[in-house]
This record gives C-alpha cells, sequence and structure tokens, in this order.
C-alpha cells in the first residue's frame, strides 16, 4: 500500500463559539468539514503559505496567526474507482488565526461559521477533528 506524507499549514478562527470551516471539495476528504490552509509550496514561508490558502480556499485573509497546535494524524484512504488506497500521514501546524478580512472574490471551497457543539467526528476531516478537540471550551 502507498504511504503519502503531507505537511499543511492550518487555521484556526474562532467568534465566540462558531468556528470558521470549509467543505472539502475533492479528494479523501470530500465532503467533509476542514480547517482552511493546505500545503507548502516550495519557498514559501508558514506565513505566505497560510495566507495564499486563506485566499485561495476562502476569499478571506486574515491580520494576525500565532502557533495554536501541532497533530498528526495517519488515516487509510479506501480505494476508489480511480485511484488505489493509500495510507495519509498528515502533519498539521495549526495556527490561531485573528482579524479575518473579507475580499472581493470568490473561494474555491465552501466556506461557513459553525457552531462548536453542533460538530461531530464523521463530518470532519480527521485533522481537523483532532485540531477541534483541543480548543478551550468556550
Amino acid at each position: 500500500m502507498e504511504k503519502i506524507t503531507r505537511t499543511g499549514i492550518y487555521g484556526i478562527v474562532l467568534d465566540e463559539d462558531k468556528i470558521f470551516l470549509v467543505i472539502q471539495n475533492r479528494g479523501p476528504f470530500k465532503g467533509l468539514f476542514d480547517l482552511p490552509g493546505g500545503g507548502l509550496d516550495f519557498g514559501e514561508s508558514v506565513e505566505e503559505a497560510l495566507h495564499r490558502e486563506f485566499l485561495e480556499e476562502t476569499a478571506t485573509d486574515f491580520l494576525s496567526m500565532h502557533p495554536f497546535l501541532n497533530v498528526t494524524v495517519c488515516t487509510q484512504v479506501p480505494a476508489s474507482k480511480s485511484k488505489e488506497g493509500y495510507l495519509f500521514f498528515q502533519i498539521g501546524l495549526i495556527y490561531k488565526v485573528e482579524g479575518l478580512l473579507a475580499r472581493d472574490s470568490v473561494g474555491e471551497l465552501t466556506a461557513r461559521w459553525v457552531r462548536l457543539d453542533s460538530l461531530s467526528e464523521k463530518e470532519l476531516a480527521p485533522l481537523a477533528w483532532m485540531a477541534i478537540q483541543k480548543i478551550p471550551q468556550i
């Protein structure tokens, strides 16, 4: 079975009892809520990558980011019609993001505010679920 490792940068944006999430539209977590973010491009800083990912995915930017948590998750992704199954090891560098700024464009993914107490593990990508469990109770 193929093994894939990915290091990604993700942001947690909170507003009282809500969290800002995206809905994945492809890949192993299609249809699930996830944290905005993704992989580093060659030569990018962590800050550049997270700003780029927020703009691409949600058409928003932010004023500041602060280290929150590092999470690792290994998921066995089942085979599909077009791809063999594989083990997906994610290393997530999670940042608390503040000062969300809307832009005049549309993001690649659907983004929405979701009540933290309404989320269940089956609705979230595994890395997002692990990170959300570490948010102090509001």
